[in-house]
């Protein structure tokens, strides 16, 4: 997988490419996190309410997650680098959105 990530004074836009092939997909966001070694810590998800936070069962500060990515707090989900002290460290990489997304739609179906 290899990309170019352009600022346009907000979000940023990704065009990402597999090496397999030619096509490219644009993503569009407003958080890009590129790092090795990084680690998922819930107290630095400042956009969650300190005592919502609070709340939250943990294994070494990851959420602990139940089998549909759900936390201990009910109807709070999470994805991503958040669920791989959960589900194993596929959850780091977009690999890991098809199994993780899979189970979501079961649960919020």
């Amino acid at each position: 997988m290899s990309g170019v990530a352009e600022p346009e004074g907000g979000p940023l836009t990704l065009q990402v490419r597999h090496e397999a092939s030619p096509a490219t997909t644009e993503i569009r966001t407003d958080h890009v996190i590129c790092a090795t070694g990084y680690r998922a810590d819930l107290d630095r998800l400042t956009m969650i309410e300190p005592t919502l936070r609070a709340r939250i069962r943990r294994v070494n500060g990851s959420p602990a997650l139940d089998g549909h990515f759900q936390s201990s707090v009910d109807g709070l989900y999470f994805a991503g680098i958040a669920a791989a002290m959960t589900f194993g460290p596929l959850m780091r990489f977009m690999f890991g959105t098809t199994f993780a997304s899979q189970r979501l739609a079961e649960r919020l179906a």
